[in-house]
């Protein structure tokens, strides 16, 4: 074997045995606390009635993490992971480095929020030692980086971030990769930004302003809202139904030219206190709530339009038949 090959084969086997011992002094660190943030909710209407059977979605950065769906009276539950949340003494804010991957498990990207108190650089490796991007933070500050997953398989990677003076290791898995490498999307110059606390326990808390749950059924207004999440939280939302057939109208004989009624919120739901109702059955109008119809000489296919009030692209449709007597 010639001397180069035998350098080149000793500096192979040095730098395996360096990220050996680097990756066994990151699996005895305790890795960032995984935290569980329960989140239980109850969807209803205007008049406090369930939303049942509501598609009830978590969103983080346009990533659905989590979906319920509501049950027969209007609840909801997600336990939502929150990697990285840590015990810190606020009094020593600037000897802070955080690094915090969302969401993990993750496809194609995934966010990484680092918070250091001096310059450093972020490396991302595979479990095989080999570096898979670098980028360097030359301020200190809080970033919000995006990874894409570039140069690497679907599979476990770490993801490091040294300073001077201190260094980090999370692990995440990445379920498909993606093609972008690490990309700073945002920074801001104070490392205890507005988009986090510390509580009176001392506990620093970083919140994800992009968070949103979205609440899907047909013929209900689509609603979304953002959440800001510091622990385990429940909260009442209020959505709008629109109207619904609750007792339908039977097939009615009567006598020619008699003049039927009925109590239209006899036989549809709506949260609202009106709705908005139109027909053009023959010998049929409305008036208020009631519904007028004059008994024709031939069977008659009473069609009533009923249309939510704050979304009139909610609505349902009252049907039935109305016949003189005598006739088959």
């Amino acid at each position: 074997m010639s001397v180069y090959k035998q350098n080149e084969l000793r500096r192979c086997t040095i730098m395996h045995l360096l990220f050996l011992l680097a990756f066994m002094a990151v699996a005895s660190t305790p890795l960032p606390a995984q935290n569980y943030v329960s989140i239980d909710g109850q969807y209803l209407d205007k008049k406090s009635n369930a939303i049942k059977q509501t598609l009830v979605s978590y969103w983080r950065d346009g990533v659905m993490i989590a979906e319920d769906t509501t049950d027969a009276e209007g609840f909801f539950h997600f336990d939502i992971l929150m990697v990285g949340l840590q015990e810190t003494d606020p009094l020593n804010r600037a000897e802070q480095i955080h690094l915090t991957a969302f969401p993990n498990p993750f496809s194609h990207q995934t966010n990484l929020d680092v918070t250091l108190s001096e310059e450093g650089v972020l490396q991302m490796f595979d479990l095989n030692g080999s570096l898979l991007d670098r980028l360097e933070l030359k301020n200190p500050g809080r970033y919000l980086i995006r990874w894409g997953g570039k140069n690497m398989q679907a599979g476990l990677q770490l993801c490091h971030l040294t300073t001077a003076s201190e260094s980090f290791t999370v692990k995440i898995i990445c379920r498909q990769a993606g093609l972008d490498g690490l990309q700073i999307l945002s920074r801001e110059s104070d490392p205890l930004s507005p988009g986090e606390r510390i509580t009176q326990a001392g506990r620093r808390i970083f919140l994800f302003a992009t968070d949103s749950i979205t609440y899907n059924k047909e013929n209900t207004t689509y609603l979304t809202h953002p959440i800001n999440l510091n622990g385990d939280t429940s909260f009442t939302r209020v959505g709008n139904p629109g109207p619904s057939i609750t007792d339908p109208i039977a097939d009615t004989t009567a006598a020619e030219g008699d003049t039927l009624i009925w109590l239209i919120t006899e036989h549809c739901y709506n949260d609202e206190d009106t709705n908005n109702y139109g027909t053009s059955s023959p010998g049929t109008w409305i008036s208020g709530d009631s519904l007028h119809h004059v008994v024709q000489s031939t069977m008659t296919n009473v069609l009533v339009d009923i249309q939510d009030v704050t979304d009139t692209l909610l609505s349902c449709e009252l049907s039935f038949f109305v016949s003189p007597s005598g006739t088959n």
